[in-house]
């Protein structure tokens, strides 16, 4: 008897101290959405920027298709508007639909729109269409796949401002099979597709 009770406490010590990739989770966003429900499939969040919130490490948040647009009124060159508290997160499109993401209804300056710092560090963007610049910020191990990624111009009025992926202090970013184009440049910047510091 008391070996038993040995094993089914060990047993259950195992199973609470899985890592947390064990007991990741899928959420959703969709554009018929709500804030208020719970992120699942059958009850979607409406906006990209607070399901990022709601994440914890190993969780995937997939966009239904539609827009989503973000209006960014912070004119910082901190601010990225969709942007995990988590590690280990991703932000993906839902397989076989088509995700936009914009900033600014599209039209430049758009801003930082998605992106990683310090607190969501090894963070994955996949398989979206994202009018606006991503940027990364002192964040390790972050990789960009499989997106169509156009228009960029951050808000801020520094150099540099005229990019549609911006790097600072980035540790392994991967960029990876995405299609970059139809650049914007601001005063002071020029067109450039990546901007690495």
């Amino acid at each position: 008897m008391q070996n038993k009770i040995i094993k089914l406490f060990f047993l259950l010590i195992t199973f609470f101290m899985l890592p947390n990739f064990a007991r990741a989770a899928d959420f959703y966003v969709a554009t018929n959405g709500s804030d208020a429900g719970d992120g699942s499939i059958d009850n979607p969040w409406l906006t990209p920027k607070y399901g990022a919130t709601k994440l914890a490490s190993g969780d995937t948040l997939y966009l239904r298709s539609g827009t989503y647009d973000n209006v960014l009124v912070e004119n910082s060159s901190a601010t990225i508007a969709i942007l995990p508290k988590a590690t280990n997160t991703t932000i993906a499109g839902y397989p076989g639909e088509k995700a936009i993401i914009t900033g600014n209804g599209g039209v430049a300056p758009t801003g930082w729109v998605i992106g990683a710092n310090s607190l969501a560090n090894s963070m994955t963007i996949k398989d979206l269409t994202i009018k606006g610049a991503i940027a990364i910020f002192s964040a390790s191990d972050v990789t960009i796949q499989n997106c169509d990624i156009s228009v960029g111009g951050d808000l801020w009025t520094g150099v540099l401002q005229g990019e549609t992926i911006f790097v600072q202090g980035g540790i392994n970013t991967v960029i990876q099979n995405n299609v970059l184009h139809d650049n914007t440049v601001q005063p002071g910047g020029s067109n450039n597709l990546i901007t690495c510091l």
